[in-house]
């Protein structure tokens, strides 16, 4: 948000352009309903027993994610000397590993996080983030915080998005990759598909039609679709991976980690 200065005669000047739009009250109205999630998040997580962690926003190394492009920055570590190329996080997911792996307890954090070239109806190159772990526990847990939490910062039953009225009755459907291609993709026998062909059905296809009436689940996707991730006990092609969509729109990725 702009400044506004008060003119030599006391007298604050017209707004114009898209600072008018700052006096809409439906700005304000936006503002507080996200300042009241934001709490409500926080609330969730602490009374489970959750530390809320901070991790750094600038770093040596961005990692090594090959669909995501980091947003590099200069830094002096002290006055005089030359400036080092660090990057803007993508996401608080390695550091807060880090935590782990020294043997925090379960911790959350909401992060600003940063991504180049992202901008779009979805996207944008910088967004708040939400990230928690659950040291010695399962996928399964992570994906009833996911239903309880939602559940917890929406103060209704149903969700009204663009026409779609989606109900958050819990449990939510657990929809596995290659049934969705099969039933919803119309491909017969999906893994004998590449990965790029695969996932190419399952955008153009079975993406969109994820969520409309109830959230969902896409669970145990194809192994080389989730690094870092477990492998399934029951079969080693599919991965511990999980994604959360409503209407259409994937919100959530979850993994049973390594």
């Amino acid at each position: 948000l702009k400044s506004v200065f008060v003119h030599p005669d006391g007298e604050y000047p017209e707004p114009c352009g898209a600072d008018q739009r700052l006096h809409a009250p439906e700005v304000w109205r936006r503002l507080r309903l996200r300042a009241e999630l934001i709490h409500g998040i926080r609330n969730f997580f602490i009374d489970l027993g959750f530390l809320e962690v901070e991790t750094p926003s600038v770093v040596t190394s961005p990692g090594t994610e090959v669909h995501l492009a980091a947003t590099e920055v200069t830094q002096r570590a002290s006055p005089g000397e030359a400036p080092s190329r660090r990057y803007l996080i993508t996401s608080p997911e390695y550091h807060m590993k880090r935590l782990l792996a020294a043997g925090s307890p379960p911790i959350f954090q909401l992060a600003k996080t940063f991504r180049d070239g992202e901008r779009g109806v979805h996207h944008r190159p910088e967004f708040t983030m939400l990230e928690w772990y659950r040291p010695w526990s399962g996928l399964d847990d992570i994906l009833a915080d996911t239903e309880a939490l939602i559940n917890a910062v929406i103060s209704s039953d149903t969700v009204l998005y663009q026409g779609d009225i989606i109900s958050l009755e819990a449990p939510w459907p657990r929809r596995s990759f290659f049934t969705l291609l099969e039933e919803r993709a119309g491909v017969h026998e999906p893994r004998r598909l590449t990965s790029e062909e695969q996932l190419y059905a399952f955008v153009t296809h079975v993406e969109p039609t994820l969520g409309r009436t109830r959230p969902e689940f896409v669970v145990e996707y194809p192994a080389e679709m989730a690094s870092l991730a477990q492998t399934c006990p029951h079969d080693s092609e599919l991965a511990e991976r999980s994604e959360l969509y409503m209407a259409g729109l994937e919100i959530a990725n979850a993994f049973g980690e390594l």
